[in-house]
Formats: C-alpha cells, sequence, structure tokens
C-alpha cells in the first residue's frame, strides 16, 4: 500500500509541481470519500470567506461579531448558502471534469472519466481560494462587481476569480496533455 497524501498538500503541490502532482493523484488514486470530504470543507470555508468579505465590505462585520443576536441572526441566514456553497463545489468538481474528459477524447486522449474525477476533486480546492484575492478590495480600490441579490447576500466578481481561472486553465490544459 503507497502512502497517501492529504487533499491540502496534494492540492498545494499543484501549484509549485503541477505535472508532477498531477501523475501522483492519478497513481495514488486518492479515494472518492477524501474528495467528497475535501470538496466539503471547501465549499464551507468558501461560503464563510464570502459572508465575512460582503460584512467587511458593507462594515458591519464588528457589528455582527460583538452581537450575540446578530450572530445568530447571521448565522441561521447564513446557512442556505453555506450549503449553496458546497453544492456548487460539487456542481463545479462534476461539470470541470466532464469538460475536460470532452475535450481530451476531443484531442485523442485516452484517459478515463474517474481519472479526471479524482483530478478535479483536488484541483477544486481553488474554489476556496477564489474569494482571498477580493479581500485587496478592502484595503485598495481593485475591480469588483458585486451582484445585488439580497441584503445578507451579495456575490462579487473580481480579481479572484479572474487570477484564478488563468490558473484553472493553466491546470486543465496540463491534466489534458498528461
Amino acid at each position: 500500500m503507497t502512502h497517501q497524501r492529504s487533499m491540502i498538500k496534494y492540492f498545494l503541490r499543484l501549484f509549485t509541481h503541477p505535472s508532477n502532482t498531477i501523475q501522483q493523484i492519478l497513481q495514488e488514486s486518492p479515494s472518492f470519500f477524501r474528495i467528497v470530504i475535501f470538496l466539503c470543507g471547501v465549499g464551507i470555508l468558501r461560503g464563510i470567506l464570502e459572508e465575512v468579505l460582503q460584512l467587511l465590505v458593507v462594515g458591519q462585520f464588528s457589528q455582527v461579531v460583538s452581537s450575540a443576536l446578530l450572530s445568530k441572526k447571521y448565522l441561521l441566514a447564513g446557512i442556505p448558502f453555506l450549503l449553496s456553497s458546497v453544492s456548487f463545489a460539487y456542481l463545479r468538481w462534476v461539470a470541470f471534469a466532464f469538460i475536460v474528459y470532452f475535450l481530451g477524447r476531443f484531442v485523442g486522449g485516452k484517459g478515463r472519466f474517474e481519472q479526471l474525477l479524482r483530478l478535479y476533486g483536488v484541483i477544486l480546492g481553488i474554489y476556496a481560494v477564489t474569494i482571498l484575492p477580493n479581500f485587496v478590495y478592502l484595503i485598495i480600490k481593485s475591480p469588483i462587481i458585486t451582484f445585488r441579490i439580497s441584503t445578507t447576500y451579495n456575490p462579487s466578481f473580481g480579481i479572484g476569480q479572474i487570477l484564478t481561472s488563468c490558473w484553472l486553465v493553466f491546470i486543465s490544459y496540463k491534466v489534458v496533455r498528461i
């Protein structure tokens, strides 16, 4: 039995050694159970970070943290958004794996869909990271588009999504090549 790295270590190694890490994930084949748990954590972390960013942008973070009543209200109001973040992580997982599988087959690849599910289960750790560069908006004005959906949830699209999308294109290219 081979030693398997944690999902987080696989994910972080993708930034420094993408080709080697892709091959290592393919060789070690992490279990789908580990991937599902990892993506659940990624979705929850993404939802929390996005909610904190929204509260900071509208200047309500300190009020929510200092008031037990407001904290409870925001926690309850945030549950559907956390669930949607987790669900969206799973949806992205399957969609990205399918798109790259289809693209790889189109260009003559021989990979199996199961392999891409394992790879993208790790690669989509980027879903949590996507929101982090948008925190720069709090320090300096940077391009960001905020969608006004409700009083408690207004998702943003900014530099974070652009940077991580570029990384996803790069890593997807590597996956198709391998």
